[in-house]
């Protein structure tokens, strides 16, 4: 999702984007969003992206998510009556559309990156992003004895969501965990509040077991690669030698990008 809107900014390989978000995830777990501050840092530097095109970029991410949760929710509510599996196939539909309508454009402007298409896709892949936590939160109260349906999962997902935009708490740690305690006796009235509690903590268990590994990968991986950057920005050896200017170390580009500087 970001590496489809930022591309419209600057060269930014896909893998190199997934490094940035894994390290960024990691690092968020520290008060004030480090990672996220290091991802534009990173962008301005490598790839250079103008801070105002990175800032667009992260404001359009929490316009997508917001109404991604918006729409799961209204689905989620529309099939409360229906049997769970057709409630899920029903939910998932709306993802399938949009990314659907989103690489048809695509096809017809002949970029990933134009601004509608974009648009359409990244939209799309943070549904299913967004379906994938409903997801998440029906399988741990599955596990832990206290089954939810997808229109309590859908709802605890947005409040988690919610939780993880607090800006100066580092991945919402405590404020998620606390807020689906306080949320869940409302959404389920048997349900105490030491169960939200103990369901999200659950779920934060597992988050940082993959976190770990996964952020201190990418982190060595971005540390290499800015060593790299910084080597062929180096000026050549000695007093009299000539001196070259910096070589901006670039992605290769996209195959399936016409026009990737400028999306069009």
């Amino acid at each position: 999702s970001f590496w489809v809107l930022t591309r419209r900014y600057g060269m930014v390989g896909l893998g190199e984007m997934h490094a940035l978000i894994g390290s960024a995830w990691l690092l968020n777990y520290l008060p004030l969003r480090p990672g996220m501050f290091g991802r534009l840092a990173y962008h301005k530097r490598i790839n250079h992206i103008h801070l105002r095109d990175s800032v667009k970029v992260l404001a359009s991410s929490v316009m997508l998510t917001v109404l991604s949760n918006v729409l799961i929710c209204a689905v989620a509510a529309l099939s409360f009556e229906l049997s769970q599996p057709l409630a899920w196939t029903l939910t998932l539909l709306p993802g399938v559309v949009i990314s659907a309508a989103g690489l048809f454009v695509a096809g017809v402007r002949a970029s990933l990156f134009a601004p509608i298409p974009g648009m359409l896709i990244a939209f799309g892949v943070r549904y299913f992003d967004i379906l994938t936590w409903v997801a998440r939160y029906a399988v741990i109260f599955a596990l832990i004895g206290h089954p939810v349906s997808l229109t309590q999962a859908t709802l605890i997902t947005a409040v988690s969501q919610a939780a993880l935009l607090v800006p100066f708490v580092g991945n919402g740690l405590g404020v998620r965990e606390w807020g689906i305690g306080l949320a869940l006796p409302v959404l389920h009235s048997h349900a105490p509040k030491a169960l939200g509690l103990t369901a999200d903590l659950l779920n934060r268990g597992a988050e940082v077991l993959v976190a770990v590994p996964v952020g201190l990968a990418c982190s060595t991986f971005l540390w290499r690669r800015r060593r790299r950057y910084r080597a062929r920005a180096q000026p050549p050896a000695g007093r009299h030698g000539p001196r070259s200017k910096a070589i901006p170390l670039q992605s290769e580009p996209d195959p399936t990008d016409a026009s990737p500087r400028t999306g069009s």
